[in-house]
């Protein structure tokens, strides 16, 4: 079986993790994601052209992962314009919506506090 998901990139701040972005791969969360678009007519700020969702480049970058959320699971959907490359500006999404990715932010924080534990233990 195919995993769900895929990072596909991160940035570090001062040697910690500040964001992850990772690429849903399963096509029930390739649909949810893209209803969230369905109703939207996008057009690219930057040279002016029409933009579709590609549904073969879907991907959330959730920054502070390693953070409490405090019930704020946040994340900015990754829409790229296909003439220019360019990133569109989006609204967040709660990333809650996307069973994989709870799963992957709740292990990647639970990983983090063992290592702390670890290291302080």
């Amino acid at each position: 079986m195919a995993t769900p998901l895929k990072i596909v990139g991160s940035d570090k701040k001062n040697g910690a993790l500040s964001s992850v972005t990772l690429q849903l791969l399963d096509p029930k969360d390739i649909s949810i994601y893209t209803k969230f678009f369905e109703d939207e007519n996008m057009t690219c700020p930057f040279c002016g052209k029409s933009v579709e969702v590609d549904p073969n480049n879907v991907c959330l970058r959730i920054d502070s992962p390693l953070s409490d959320p405090l019930n704020m699971c946040l994340s900015t959907p990754i829409v790229t314009c296909e003439n220019c490359n360019n990133t569109l500006p989006t609204s967040m999404m709660d990333y809650r919506a996307f069973n994989v990715v709870s799963e992957f932010i709740t292990a990647l924080r639970n990983r983090a506090n063992s290592m702390k534990e670890e290291k302080h233990g």
